[in-house]
């Protein structure tokens, strides 16, 4: 229970990595109060982590709204598109949103390290969540077919980033900051 006593803000909590992120976190110790949209995805949520002993509250949170987020600190997920772009302008505001968000973590990890706040993002390849189905439904492709592309040939398990993010939240990256993790299981070329 490392992270007995923290307290985890998950933004995206109500499906895909934001939900199994917050998982990852109450199941380390963690109090997590979970945000998204979808109320009713987020008192399930709630409900199955406290079942597993752990301690959670749902919070109603559109990132979208300005307004809604001042008094919130968003929990930074980039994704590989702000490397790598290959979606014949299918995808171009996404892939700029994500690279805004890993300036902003560089550049906030040097602002605020004189308050002892590391500022770290995780980068996630392609891993099979809600957001990914339907991106693949309107594809008109099938899940094999692209994971054929990649040089596994497969979607990786999200549960292959947990002990990236346990590491990057816990006291042993104490001295890590203003890092991008890349976790894309080979998918895009280096």
């Amino acid at each position: 229970m490392e992270l007995e006593g923290q307290i985890a803000l998950v933004t995206g909590a109500s499906s895909g990595l934001g939900r199994r992120f917050a998982t990852v976190l109450a199941g380390a110790g963690a109090a997590v109060a979970v945000a998204g949209r979808r109320l009713d995805r987020l008192t399930e949520l709630v409900a199955e982590i406290e079942a597993a002993g752990g301690r959670a509250l749902p919070v109603r949170l559109d990132m979208a709204d300005a307004a809604a987020l001042a008094g919130a600190v968003d929990v930074n997920i980039s994704s590989m598109a702000a490397h790598d772009y290959r979606h014949d302008g299918a995808a171009g505001l996404y892939s700029v949103s994500k690279a805004a968000i890993e300036r902003m973590t560089e550049v906030h990890a040097v602002e605020w390290a004189r308050y002892r706040i590391n500022v770290n993002a995780i980068a996630p390849g392609a891993f099979l969540t809600e957001m990914m189905e339907g991106m693949i439904g309107r594809l008109g492709t099938s899940e094999q077919e692209l994971a054929e592309r990649w040089p596994r040939g497969r979607f990786p398990s999200p549960e292959l980033m947990d002990s990236t993010l346990r590491y990057l939240v816990s006291p042993a990256s104490d001295a890590v900051t203003g890092t991008i993790v890349k976790i894309d299981d080979g998918q895009h070329g280096r």
